[in-house]
């Protein structure tokens, strides 16, 4: 009998850890829906938050088919602080891409020009033409000044992503500061555009990020963690992984339940974020003012 009953547990256990994680972290929060992209690779790589540009253009696709607008940050905002009547929420997206991929350039914003979609884009300052040295995974090629140039001048809004992508909550004042307000003034000084919108590297944040971010004249942010403790001002968006379809994507941004599944999945994956950080603790956090620490190797150069 026991065996049974040790054999019955092993069985059930992952159906009981399922329904768990749906009931916890697959409920609907009704706001704008917001989606997090990464780097939109010609193949399909090892990485999570890669996802293919065949992919990429049939969830693009299917958001066109169902009629979705898409929206930048700072249009994104005014809705979420109630401005524009709750009616006109009706099928809108939020399109953001985190650290500022060369393949954002390459592969996703063709796509997005043809279908005529805005999204906000949030480079990495300080690895401007450069590769990424703050993750376990291969690195990847940044955009370019005249890149982010371009794309500014298409009409999509650059946001930053920090200076090093540190995890902001582990910095002191001076070191937070000079990650908000030097980066920001890199991609104010690129685009000649003010830039008000801020992405939390590692989806790292708290109320004194925040709160010093605004005082450095940020107005809106995306959250990728703490949905539920959003603060005015700062947007949840789901991540969108290399195994998503356009049917996923469409059950996290238009939930047909109070729960869901694919919602579930979103919010379980964005904890596997906080991995990177610990794994380069010395390179991410310990910042000085030579760079040497911060995972810079050699002077910052725009190309």
């Amino acid at each position: 009998m026991t065996t049974l009953s040790a054999l019955c547990a092993v069985l059930l256990s992952p159906f009981f850890l399922g329904g768990a994680g749906i009931v916890f972290f697959g409920r609907v929060i009704r706001t704008i829906p917001g989606l997090l992209f990464h780097s939109v690779s010609p193949n399909n790589r090892l990485v999570l938050s890669s996802i293919s540009v065949s992919s990429f253009r049939a969830i693009a696709g299917a958001l066109e088919t169902k009629n979705f607008t898409t929206l930048t940050m700072k249009e994104a905002v005014p809705i979420g602080t109630g401005t524009i009547p709750a009616d006109s929420r009706k099928q809108r997206v939020l399109l953001t891409f985190d650290d500022g991929c060369r393949s954002f350039f390459s592969h996703a914003l063709p796509v997005l020009e043809a279908l005529k979609f805005k999204a906000t884009v949030f480079p990495v300052a300080g690895y401007i033409g450069r590769y990424s040295s703050w993750d376990v995974m291969p690195s990847f090629p940044h955009l370019t000044k005249p890149e982010i140039m371009e794309i500014s001048a298409l009409g999509h809004e650059i946001g930053s992503h920090g200076l090093t992508h540190a995890d902001l909550t582990y910095l002191g004042p001076s070191d937070l500061k000079v990650e908000l307000g030097d980066s920001k003034k890199i991609l104010e000084d690129i685009t000649g555009k003010k830039v008000t919108a801020l992405s939390f590297p590692f989806g790292s944040w708290n109320t004194r990020v925040w709160e010093l971010a605004q005082e450095l004249g940020y107005c809106c942010g995306t959250i990728y963690r703490k949905h539920g403790h959003a603060l005015p001002g700062l947007i949840p968006v789901h991540g969108v992984y290399g195994f998503d379809t356009p049917q996923t994507i469409l059950d996290r941004i238009a939930p047909a339940y109070p729960c869901s599944l694919s919602m579930a999945c979103a919010r379980i994956m964005s904890h596997f974020a906080k991995g990177a950080p610990l794994w380069k603790f010395d390179t991410s956090y310990l910042l000085r003012p030579d760079t040497k620490r911060c995972g810079i190797k050699n002077p910052v150069r725009f190309l």
